[in-house]
């Protein structure tokens, strides 16, 4: 279902919209250039109305969309656009966005399980104390011994619950990282110009202190692996649950990325 459905629900919870070549001529163009040149299906394109400067991918090589924010279109030059483009087909090429959709799956059901056994036990301790009987030693002993085995069956379904939840976010987390250095790479091979992915780079990490809260509340979540740059640094909805302190960021830190572009342009040079 989360493979199937999840790309259509990030569009909707970013608020991106669709577009057509009429509307957005040469953003389309781009992308169809793009595409071709990394052998990708030419995917749809949407835009995000948003002060934020951002892109991500999702779907599937041959049913996929690129998603832009009108922040990043005003704030990055065609080479710079050009390349996050590249960046988000590279997404695409590698399978990423469906890679990490369906890698978020077993911490979602991990969570709501947890949430949906807790409301069990929860009813069943409350019949158990409420549910009849006619009192008595017999109905006290049954009454202690059924309390007794919810909270052991509680404690243990949380605690393997939260065991899965941890190893899974965390794996989530550092495949992540993973994928940003390889998209990065290759877009850099298909633009041939690590600089421009760099310099853009610099441009949307410059340009986040200046975003409004309100934006950045809109785009962040579930999507944040998905986007070409980090919201970490200002996150809101899963701060205090997803400490960066215990889990790896979803993005390696700019520099360390930028660095390593500059690398791939000094060796091309």
């Amino acid at each position: 279902m989360q493979y199937r459905y999840g790309p259509r629900t990030v569009l909707r919870s970013v608020g991106a919209r669709r577009v057509s070549a009429e509307e957005y001529p040469e953003l389309h163009a781009a992308v169809t250039r793009l595409a071709a040149q990394a052998d990708v299906p030419n995917p749809e394109v949407a835009v995000a109305h948003t002060d934020l400067p951002n892109a991500f991918a999702v779907g599937t090589p041959g049913s996929g969309t690129v998603v832009v924010t009108t922040g990043l279109l005003d704030r990055l030059d065609d080479d710079e656009l050009d390349a996050v483009i590249a960046h988000e087909l590279a997404h695409l090429a590698n399978r990423d966005a469906s890679l990490m959709t369906v890698a978020w799956v077993l911490p979602t059901v991990t969570y709501y399980l947890a949430v949906l056994t807790a409301y069990v036990l929860y009813g069943l301790f409350r019949f158990l104390q409420f549910g009849g009987g006619g009192g008595g030693d017999r109905d006290g002993r049954a009454l202690a011994v059924g309390i007794v085995v919810i909270t052991v069956s509680a404690v243990l379904t949380l605690t393997v619950s939260a065991m899965f939840w941890f190893g899974s976010v965390l794996v989530h987390r550092v495949l992540s990282r993973y994928r940003e250095y390889a998209a990065d790479r290759a877009a850099a091979e298909i633009t041939g110009s690590p600089a421009a992915l760099a310099s853009a780079l610099a441009t949307l990490d410059g340009a986040m202190p200046e975003v409004p809260d309100e934006d950045l509340r809109e785009l962040d979540g579930g999507a944040e692996a998905l986007y070409v740059a980090p919201l970490e640094a200002r996150a809101f909805g899963d701060k205090e649950l997803v400490s960066t302190d215990v889990f790896p960021e979803t993005h390696p830190p700019t520099d360390e990325r930028i660095a390593r572009l500059r690398e791939l342009a000094g060796d091309a040079a």
